[in-house]
C-alpha cells in the first residue's frame, strides 16, 4: 500500500496481503476488460490487498510501438487500485543479494520493494501542491519518454541474461558446476525463496533444450521469480505457469518451506478460477 509523507522520503510502501502480480498480458487484459478489471478492483479492496508491479510491468510497454493507448488503459486500471499497490523489484538475483544484505544487518529497507518507483508514483499526485490519489502518467510517460528509458530496460534484460548464461556457460566446462544445476536449489533454507525460485525457473527453461536465453524469456523471468517469492498470487502465461508449477513441486521435495505464490495462468478458465480466488 502506498502511503504519502508530510517529509522525506515522501513515499512508504507495504507489502499487505492478499498480494497480487499481474506479468504483462494480465495486467492488459483487465485493462481492457471492463468485466474482468471492476471484479479484480472490487475484490482487492474488500480484501484490503495489494496490486503489485515492477519496472518489469513498465519496461514490456516500451516494446508496443508507442501503443499509447494501450499504456493509458494500464494506467486507469492501476489508477482504479491506487493507493493499494507495491512496487516490487524484479531482478531476481539483485533481490536474492539484498535478502543476504538485510540478514547481515546491512540493509534497513526491504529487499524486494522498489522504494524509487514508489517514490515516482507518490510524488505523480502532486498536482498544485496537493496530494491528489492518481498515477496519471505513470505509463503514459514512460511512453513519451521511450527513447531515455529503453535504455535502462535493455540494462535490466541483459544484466539478467548474463546472470542466466554465465551459471549455464561454466556448467558447460566444469562438472561441478553443473552438478550444482542439477541439484538445483542450492540454498533451500533461506527465509524466502527468490533464489531457488530463479534457479529452477532457469533450469526449466534450459532443460527444454535450449542453451540460448531468449529476450521474451528474460521479461518472463523477471515477471516470475520475485513474485513467485513474495506474492500470494500470480497470473503469468501459460508456458511460465508450466515452469512454475514445477519449480514449485521442485523446491517442496528439495525442502525449501517458505511461502510461494499460487499461480494461475490465462489458460482453460484460470483466470475465472484467479477473479474466484481474490473474491473467496
Amino acid at each position: 500500500m502506498i502511503e504519502l509523507l508530510p517529509s522525506a522520503p515522501w513515499v512508504r510502501q507495504r507489502l499487505l496481503s492478499p498480494s497480487v502480480y499481474l506479468d504483462h498480458w494480465a495486467l492488459r487484459r483487465f485493462s481492457t476488460n471492463a468485466a474482468e478489471g471492476t471484479r479484480f478492483t472490487e475484490a482487492l479492496k474488500r480484501k484490503a490487498g495489494t496490486l503489485v508491479l515492477s519496472w518489469a510491468n513498465m519496461a514490456e510497454f516500451l516494446a508496443m510501438d508507442a501503443n499509447t493507448t494501450a499504456a493509458a488503459d494500464a494506467e486507469r486500471f492501476i489508477d482504479a487500485n491506487w493507493p493499494r499497490l507495491y512496487f516490487i523489484r524484479s531482478e531476481p538475483f539483485e533481490v536474492a543479494r539484498r535478502e543476504d544484505m538485510r540478514a547481515r544487518g546491512e540493509l534497513n529497507e526491504t529487499p524486494e520493494g522498489d522504494d524509487q518507483l514508489a517514490s515516482i508514483s507518490g510524488l505523480n499526485t502532486t498536482r498544485g501542491g496537493l496530494h491528489l490519489p492518481s498515477v496519471s502518467g505513470l505509463l503514459t510517460t514512460v511512453m513519451s519518454a521511450k527513447d531515455q528509458l529503453e535504455a535502462g530496460a535493455k540494462s535490466l534484460k541483459v544484466s539478467v541474461r548474463d546472470a542466466a548464461m554465465l551459471r549455464f556457460e561454466k556448467a558447460k566446462a566444469d562438472p561441478a558446476e553443473q552438478a550444482k544445476i542439477d541439484k538445483a536449489p542450492t540454498a533451500p533454507g533461506r527465509a524466502r525463496a527468490t533464489l531457488s525460485a530463479a534457479e529452477l525457473l532457469l533450469r526449466g527453461i534450459f532443460c527444454k533444450g535450449s542453451r540460448a536465453m531468449e529476450e521474451n524469456d528474460t521479461f518472463d523471468l523477471l515477471h516470475a521469480a520475485v513474485p513467485l517469492a513474495y506474492c500470494d498470487y500470480v497470473l503469468l502465461d501459460g508456458k511460465w505457469r508450466d515452469l512454475a508449477d514445477t519449480a514449485i513441486r521442485e523446491m517442496r521435495v528439495a525442502g525449501v518451506t517458505a511461502a510461494l505464490a499460487a499461480v494461475y495462468s490465462g489458460k482453460k478458465g484460470q483466470v475465472e478460477q484467479f477473479l474466484a480466488a481474490q473474491e473467496t
